[in-house]
């Protein structure tokens, strides 16, 4: 279901007309696809028109609001036939919001017009390799409007490597950012190239893709960091670097079009660290540190392009071993670190808006054993326990997941960066042969889990919500290894359910996949039947998007 990438297709077409008159004899629908040749998964923006025809005006339109559910689309190809409305991106989350008891409705005016802009991806989801023909249903006023059938090509494509960036606090409901990098297929304008692809995914529900803009055609493959977002923005960034300078890519998913690499002045030899931060002013903040780890700063690059570093005061907890960077939205930056194996956990606080006033004297807090990885969220609710009758609301507490090895196991701890009283909440003993941490999570619920990967490339699953260890091919039915680049996506405060999938490249059917690592025992709604009602055509098979959900 994830979507992988873009291609170059064909230039703009100008929008197909409607048959005039529709079955509705007052209306027409215009339908145009912004792009008519992609690979799988790559979004494709559209745009309709309700067009009232005739010579008096339409009393009571439905308007397009998202609520009303007015406008439908549907994708007949060699797969079946695909069909959404405005709500089914929220029916496949699993979120079932209230209808308003009446349409919000407008009067149109001979010759004036409904338009919506939009994804396809958003709508219907990832479609397999095809011809379809794309069409638009009208449903808010008498009988429905139709448009012309669109044209559109999805070809396949082979995803090389992907990117699950570490989010941090972040601002609630921001979708989840992602990257992919891919090789396009042998035919059209970018046969045989690289394709680095900037992603976002529904933080209520990970599996359910939002956009997925083409960024960059390349020669050669890249590893890019995906920035995460604050808000549900449409300009995001990749970052990477060649060990000789920083590069960023700048996309904006209302007007898509590969971005020319800008390189960024670096203090010293070293790497962005996950996960930078594009703010809602279309700023970026790159958490960067040495070669050596000696040293360690934030790489700020304002909507201008000014660029400012501030130094992270690591004094004798340098050099910066395990890490994590915690986004306050875009007001503030917590950092917490130790060095490698070392047993006290620094941490410090930047304000983003006084980049001037630089970070804070970092204080610590000593641990019962080697720091091996550390993962953070934001905790609201904690502060509220200690506040004072009348006083404002205090900001959210930083707090840490930190693993922690002992001599044959490992102990999940959490800290609370403003009480500095660890808390050990589960022990496991230690994989054979040694472990390395893949990549970790914090849940809806505030858990910690993690993937880890033993001495004989064994990859396991563990999460303290179940505290359990188990290899990773027995929790996700599916078999994965590091080649898959499996990497955790958790829901975030919208999420109905504390989901926790891990995606992956599925190289034998040519896509990325995602599979349900936890809760077990919840129905999965992007499982389910197809939204109802849509289909009114019994010739065909009546597929919904959701019906082909990896």
């Amino acid at each position: 279901m994830l979507a992988i990438a873009a291609c170059a297709g064909p230039a703009d077409r100008n929008p197909v007309p409607a048959r005039e008159p529709t079955m509705n004899e007052k209306l027409a629908l215009d339908l145009h696809l912004e792009r008519d040749l992609v690979v799988r998964g790559e979004s494709v923006l559209f745009a309709v028109a309700v067009r009232n025809i005739g010579k008096t005006p339409v009393a009571a339109a439905w308007t397009l609001h998202k609520d009303n559910h007015a406008l439908e689309l549907q994708a007949r190809g060699p797969a079946g036939t695909f069909r959404a409305h405005q709500g089914s991106r929220d029916d496949r989350e699993g979120l079932y919001a209230h209808e308003p008891p009446e349409p919000a409705t407008t009067d149109l005016a001979p010759g004036a017009t409904l338009t919506l802009r939009d994804d396809l991806l958003t709508w219907l989801g990832e479609l397999p390799p095809g011809n379809y023909e794309v069409t638009a249903t009208y449903v808010g006023s008498g009988e429905p409007a139709e448009c012309r059938p669109q044209a559109l090509t999805i070809l396949p494509c082979d995803p090389l490597a992907l990117d699950a960036p570490r989010p941090g606090g972040r601002l609630a409901g921001a979708p989840l950012t992602a990257a992919a990098v891919v090789q396009f297929p042998r035919e059209g304008p970018d046969a045989n190239r690289i394709g680095v692809f900037w992603q976002q995914q529904s933080q209520a529900h990970p599996r359910s893709p939002i956009h997925s803009m083409r960024t960059l055609v390349l020669k050669e493959p890249i590893t890019p960091l995906a920035a995460t977002c604050v808000a549900d923005t449409d300009v995001g960034h990749l970052v990477w670097s060649d060990k000789r300078s920083l590069l960023v890519a700048q996309v904006d998913a209302k007007k898509p079009q590969p971005a020319t690499p800008k390189s960024v002045p670096i203090p010293y030899r070293g790497q962005p660290e996950a996960s930078p931060l594009t703010t809602r002013q279309g700023a970026l903040h790159i958490p960067f540190r040495s070669e050596n780890g000696g040293e360690a700063c934030v790489i700020s690059i304002a909507k201008d392009g000014l660029v400012t570093t501030t130094p992270l005061p690591l004094g004798s907890f340098a050099p910066i071993g395990p890490h994590a960077f915690l986004w306050h939205n875009d007001w503030r930056l917590h950092a917490a670190w130790a060095k490698p194996r070392g047993r006290e956990l620094a941490f410090s606080r930047l304000q983003l808006d006084d980049l001037a006033a630089g970070w804070i004297t970092p204080a610590s807090v000593a641990v019962d054993g080697p720091i091996v990885w550390l993962e953070g969220y934001l905790d609201a609710d904690a502060p509220l326990e200690r506040r004072l009758p009348d006083a404002d609301t205090p900001p959210p507490d930083a707090v840490v997941w930190a693993l922690l090895e002992q001599q044959d196991a490992f102990d999940c701890v959490r800290i609370n960066l403003t009480v500095r009283q660890p808390e050990r909440k589960w022990s496991f003993p230690a994989p054979g042969g040694g472990m390395r941490m893949v990549s970790a999570v914090i849940t809806k619920t505030h858990e910690f889990a993690f993937l880890l990967q033993d001495g004989a490339g064994v990859l396991h699953y563990g999460s303290t919500s179940t505290q359990q260890l188990r290899p990773l091919t027995a929790v996700a039915a599916v078999p994965i290894d590091l080649q898959c680049f499996p990497g955790l996506f958790a829901a975030g405060e919208s999420g109905v359910v504390p989901w926790v999938f891990v995606r992956y490249l599925d190289r034998k059917n040519r896509k990325v996949a995602f599979a349900r690592l936890e809760p077990a025992d919840e129905h999965d709604p992007m499982d389910g039947p197809p939204p109802q009602p849509l289909d009114r055509d019994d010739d065909d098979d009546g597929t919904s998007a959701g019906d082909q959900a990896n």
